[in-house]
């Protein structure tokens, strides 16, 4: 009878461990993608598909020309909003898989931006004469009011 009850404790004890690592295994994952969405949400480097809908009269011109950016202020936060382009003449698509802030240099005003931009073409058609384009909005957060910006060596106008 002695040997039962030491089963049946240990089997009950077995049990409780088990369900205790399950728990904090669950409040382990709970955390982290708490942890993960809140850096999303408070991203000082945001990549949209759309124009960002901040300025009305400032999107329309960065959405149909390209190396434009703009400034504006949220609180007592300055950020910078530009535009990433690639384009192909491919028979198929172009499409910007991913783009990663590499170095960031200020002077002065002017800031200089290093991204390192993955995109995914198709095969080249050499008989294509217009351009495909994939583009994305990026959204900045900077230290001070920029006048000039420079995305990997080439300079965007200001939209003012």
């Amino acid at each position: 009878m002695r040997k039962i009850n030491s089963n049946c404790r240990e089997v009950y004890m077995n049990k409780k461990v088990i369900g205790i690592l399950i728990c904090v295994i669950l409040i382990f994952i709970g955390v982290v993608i708490y942890l993960w969405k809140s850096k999303i949400e408070n991203s000082d480097f945001v990549i949209l598909d759309n124009v960002p809908n901040i300025d009305e009269e400032k999107d329309s011109v960065l959405e149909k020309y390209n190396y434009r950016f703009y400034s504006y202020q949220k609180g007592d936060d300055d950020y910078i909003v530009f535009k990433i382009w690639e384009q192909t003449y491919t028979t198929d698509s172009i499409k910007i898989e991913s783009i990663e802030l590499e170095d960031v240099n200020y002077s002065n005003k002017i800031l200089s931006v290093e991204l390192n931009i993955s995109f995914k073409e198709g095969k080249v058609d050499p008989l294509r004469d217009w351009p495909l384009t994939d583009e994305k909005y990026i959204i900045m957060k900077v230290d001070n009011k920029i006048e000039e910006l420079y995305v990997n060596g080439r300079e965007y106008e200001d939209i003012e």
